[in-house]
């Protein structure tokens, strides 16, 4: 399906690089079974971020205000807020040119040969995320949630919105709404060798795991010489003697 913008988010361009960090087992699932895309409700529980895509207080008094004069049942405030928990999809990506060590410590942590990132682009993601049959958007979070803001806001500006705290993940998302799929995500199918442009190995990577990963690739159709060391690995040249 398409991807669209509006005024609530912004695209970044198509050759923006895109990061996904990825634990030995989920990167086998990535390949053999697609793209995991969970509900804003089951990424609430598994980042432990409760204000994800939920109001804020003045913005929750605006909505209560509208469902006094306009009733809704039970709320009009609480079926939004179902809706973006149960039927709303996001993938989330770190735009970036290079790896970030604290997401290798988040998303893989710290197990010898524990996993992989995959170096991906906007454009890509986008192809890959045809055969989610939704229309879906694609942008970048902004950082700057204002606790105490008041009035409206539209459900795309929801999607796309962080507190500071969370800025260095400079988080891009793709997000789509499918009233039909399962309430906690669902996977899409997509082709490992238009969506992964690179394979970054986790730091101090052994030869043997970056031959199982090589074989994985190569199972799947996936030109092995995308696998890269990572560039946290890289020293400084030695100190010539005098």
């Amino acid at each position: 399906m398409s991807s669209r913008s509006t005024p609530s988010y912004d695209t970044p361009p198509d050759e923006t690089r895109l990061w996904r960090y990825y634990p030995r087992r989920r990167f086998a699932q990535l390949l053999g079974e697609g793209l995991f895309v969970p509900t804003f409700g089951k990424l609430r529980e598994r980042e432990g971020d409760p204000f994800e895509a939920a109001l804020v207080p003045g913005e929750l008094a605006h909505l209560e205000k509208v469902n006094r004069e306009h009733p809704f049942a039970p709320s009009l405030a609480r079926q939004m807020d179902d809706v973006r928990a149960d039927h709303i999809y996001v993938s989330c990506w770190c735009e970036s040119d290079n790896e970030g060590m604290d997401m290798w410590t988040r998303y893989v942590g710290t197990e010898a040969d524990g996993g992989v990132a995959i170096v991906s682009d906007v454009r890509s993601l986008r192809a890959a995320l045809a055969n989610a049959d939704s229309p879906v958007a694609i942008g970048r979070c902004s950082y700057d949630l204002d606790m105490n803001r008041e009035g409206h806001v539209t459900g795309m500006e929801l999607h796309y919105r962080k507190r500071p705290c969370f800025r260095h993940e400079r988080e891009v998302r793709a997000t789509f709404v499918h009233p039909f799929r399962p309430r906690a995500g669902f996977t899409v199918l997509v082709d490992p060798v238009a969506l992964i442009l690179e394979v970054r190995l986790c730091p101090d990577a052994s030869d043997k795991f970056r031959h199982a990963v090589g074989s994985m690739l190569a199972e799947h159709g996936v030109p092995t010489d995308r696998v890269r060391r990572s560039e946290i690995d890289d020293r400084p040249p030695p100190v010539p003697l005098r």
